[in-house]
């Protein structure tokens, strides 16, 4: 085999999804770039030969499995220090649906709840009887004038906060929290492997 020369940029990836036991190559753990002569040489190199749950992978690792093949190589690590191996989850997709569904349900019935909670604990009739006095003028002989157009309002502001109003790039609130969920649980990974170390 003739040896392999030439730039690398590797941008190892902040999470990969595998199998349990499933070998992974540098193109599975990292972006390459650079001389394509180099990058279709070195891509399939196995840089991990049986992939654990929650493995956090070092950048060394990538540079070592390319040093090994390609010692002359002159490789620019960007990005991540560290990825971390996330298991491939392969439920049933009827169970899959059957769970979501139960969550679904669990949060409506638990914010209609709290929402009720919140109307009793404020007097929320009262409160509304006062705002229509106060706009129109007289007492309401029915609540449903103020209660059907409050209710609608709630559920236009959740839509509007969570999903945002033709928003097309801009993440909403629940992504950005669900984006640093991620990084903590990555964080946690990483630490956890650098004290089995």
């Amino acid at each position: 085999m003739s040896e392999i020369n030439g730039e690398l940029f590797v941008i190892v990836r902040n999470q990969v999804n595998a199998a349990p036991g499933q070998s992974l190559t540098l193109a599975d753990l990292a972006e390459l770039g650079g001389d394509q002569e180099v990058i279709g040489k070195i891509s399939g190199i196995e840089a991990i030969a049986h992939a654990r749950m929650h493995q956090a992978v070092s950048a060394l690792t990538l540079v070592r499995a390319i040093r090994a093949v390609a010692p002359k190589v002159k490789i620019h690590l960007m990005g991540a220090t560290r990825t971390v191996v996330e298991p491939i989850i392969s439920a049933p997709k009827r169970l899959l649906w059957l769970r979501t569904a139960l969550a679904a349900a669990l949060l409506f019935v638990g914010s209609g709840l709290a929402i009720m909670n919140f109307h009793a604990d404020v007097d929320m009739p009262t409160v509304q009887r006062a705002i229509y006095q106060v706009v129109v003028g007289e007492s309401p002989e029915r609540l449903a004038v103020m209660q059907i157009p409050y209710s609608l309002g709630i559920g236009a502001g959740i839509l509007l906060f969570f999903r945002g109003a033709g928003r097309v790039r801009e993440p909403g609130p629940l992504q950005l929290e669900t984006d640093a969920y991620q990084r903590r649980i990555i964080q946690h990974y990483q630490r956890h492997e650098e004290r089995d170390e």
